[in-house]
């Protein structure tokens, strides 16, 4: 009789004898087939009177309309609709049968822990080596949190920081694939059989930066391929374009049938629910997201400012080289028309004395031949005397 009276325990696979409520080795419990018989009877009793509470409130309510999704609402207004309470891990794994649905349950789930203000919060000491001390400052309370600097040398905190983003990354990862309301499933899909070369889907779901660099791929790869201007790039840049975008969107279409498709709006709200510990493990611009905005505005235009101030400079450097070349050539003209002015003077005098000397000389032989003709003169007078 001792044989007939054994059973084995799914759980522990350890045997038992008699029929006790909880297994005497693991303290699972025990399910008979008489008993579930009972519990089904009961469960239909509490159902049927469920159904017959149900109808009577039905018939006191009111009827309401149903409103209709609005696609024209802000990125901010679809992301607090999005909530992750499906998603978080509460159950255990003992209670789904089968080893695949359990894995797909852990693929799905957020492995996550809400803290007492209400965010959520992931710990990665089982992933990390350090102790991670998470105390409480007025500074952090404020928003002011300043991130700890590691030295180059300390290997083993960049370590942990690198192990640590990856395990939020991930959870990260997993709560994109939570698609929002406001977004039609169907409308994705056809939009990115249709019109995914484009990154028509992406543009739909909100994902602007994918989009763009889809339309951009597409847009350019195909004017390059088709165009005879640009026949000797038509297999490298052409081509190369056009592999990047058709890759993106058959990624996108696989991704969208198994439903592993990322949505940047249920990304960010969930970051924005991360506690500042965890978001400052992503990165510096994880921590306050408009802070981070504002600052790349200012970096954007402060570099805008001095390559403008750059600019303006080597400008006025150039100018000024310019001045100062023709300075330097008007200078050396200057010299030049003085020297040649100097020059021209001392000609004009040498040539001067010269005519002088010249004058002078011819009027010395004037007079001398004047003198030979009056002394001739006399001598004829004189020997007619004495005649």
């Amino acid at each position: 009789m001792g044989l007939f009276n054994t059973h084995i325990c799914k759980n522990c696979f350890s045997s038992y004898t008699g029929k006790p409520d909880v297994c005497p080795h693991c303290g699972a419990e025990i399910e008979y087939k008489h008993r579930k018989k009972k519990q089904s009877e009961e469960e239909i009793i509490q159902e049927t009177a469920g159904e017959n509470q149900s109808a009577s409130s039905e018939l006191t309510q009111v009827p309401q309309k149903k409103t209709k999704k609005r696609h024209h609402l802000s990125d901010q207004d679809i992301m607090d609709t999005i909530s992750f309470e499906d998603l978080i891990k509460k159950t255990n794994d003992k209670d789904v049968k089968s080893w695949r649905e359990r894995k797909k349950k852990r693929e799905r789930e957020i492995d996550v822990k809400v803290d007492k203000d209400g965010q959520f919060d992931i710990d990665t000491r089982d992933v990390t080596y350090l102790p991670q001390t998470h105390t409480y400052s007025a500074k952090k309370a404020r928003g002011e949190y300043k991130k700890e600097k590691i030295k180059w040398w300390e290997v083993y905190k960049w370590a942990d920081v690198l192990l640590a983003r990856r395990k939020i990354k991930k959870q990260v990862s997993r709560a994109s694939r939570h698609r929002p309301e406001q977004f039609s499933l169907g409308w994705t899909i056809t939009l990115c059989v249709l019109f995914g070369w484009m990154g028509a889907h992406n543009f739909y779901v909100r994902n602007w930066r994918k989009g763009l660099v889809q339309l951009i791929c597409g847009v350019f790869g195909a004017v390059v391929v088709f165009e005879p201007v640009f026949a000797p790039v038509r297999i490298s840049i052409g081509g190369g374009l056009l592999f990047v975008d058709v890759m993106i969107w058959m990624l996108d279409l696989i991704n969208l049938i198994i439903g592993q498709f990322s949505y940047r709006l249920s990304k960010w709200k969930f970051i924005d629910s991360l506690n500042t510990d965890t978001r400052a493990t992503l990165g510096f611009k994880y921590i306050d997201r408009d802070e981070y905005k504002k600052l790349w505005i200012v970096r954007v235009f402060n570099s805008i400012k001095r390559s403008i101030v750059e600019r303006k400079e080597e400008k006025l450097a150039q100018r000024q080289k310019e001045q100062s070349k023709a300075e330097k050539v008007e200078e050396a003209e200057t010299q030049v028309d003085e020297n040649a002015t100097d020059s021209n003077t001392i000609n004009i005098a040498e040539f001067k004395e010269e005519q002088k000397n010249k004058n002078n000389s011819a009027k010395k032989s004037q007079n001398k031949s004047k003198n030979a003709k009056k002394g001739a003169k006399v001598i004829k007078f004189n020997k007619s005397k004495k005649k």
